[in-house]
């Protein structure tokens, strides 16, 4: 598969909850009643986790790429395979 053939799906649900957001915040605006208003933000927190989520999984099953500058550098301070370096080892 290709990168976006990988990635589409999860970019349309991550579209429609962008719309979804954008209503609630619509809503929000008018509400005056606390506890509709709470419910409201609680749907909004949900969606966001929703679009999050939806691009941490893309990134699973994306190619990564590296610029040969940064591979150069690696090799020359051999520092090993630079796929292999994780956030905490710098």
């Amino acid at each position: 598969m290709t990168p976006k053939e990988i990635f589409s799906p999860f970019a349309k649900v991550a579209l429609v909850a962008v719309k979804e957001i954008k209503e609630i915040e619509r809503k929000l605006k008018r509400e005056t009643d606390k506890r509709n208003a709470a419910i409201l933000k609680k749907q909004r927190s949900a969606l966001k986790h929703i679009i999050d989520r939806c691009f941490r999984l893309t990134a699973d099953f994306l190619p990564v790429s590296v610029s040969k500058v940064a591979q150069e550098y690696c090799r020359k301070e051999e520092l090993g395979d630079i796929f292999g370096i994780r956030w905490g080892d710098c």
